[in-house]
């Protein structure tokens, strides 16, 4: 967001979105938990998603680029995909079964129509 004030953050700094409560963690954690993916490769797989080099995702998870490389090609496998492109649709498509299967029951009463809009 260059010229409009937001301050500038390095390569190696996470973005408070894809934190343990951001949507990329979230939509990750359906994934492992439906056993597609380890704790290691969901996160290679948020940084990825958040565009971020092999480089920068090695330094950020202290692995070896090489490391990194051989998570991405896993996550394509086992997600059955053949590009990152790919791979973020299998990702949104998983999101939405979940999203689609969720009792009502597990809606958070405390949000009403009114707050959010």
């Amino acid at each position: 967001l260059v010229g409009t004030g937001a301050p500038r953050m390095t390569s190696t700094e996470k973005e408070p979105f894809a934190s343990g409560t951001g949507f990329f963690s979230w939509a990750l954690e359906v994934l492992q938990q439906d056993g597609k993916l380890t704790s290691a490769e969901v996160r290679v797989c948020e940084q990825l998603m958040l565009g971020r080099r092999y480089s920068d995702v090695a330094k950020i998870e202290s692995i070896s680029e090489e490391t990194v490389r051989w998570h991405a090609k896993r996550i394509l496998k086992k997600l059955h995909a053949e590009t990152t492109r790919e791979f973020i649709l299998v990702i949104g498509r998983a999101i939405d079964e979940r999203i689609q299967n969720q009792p009502e029951s597990s809606v958070d009463p405390s949000v009403t129509t009114e707050s959010r809009e």
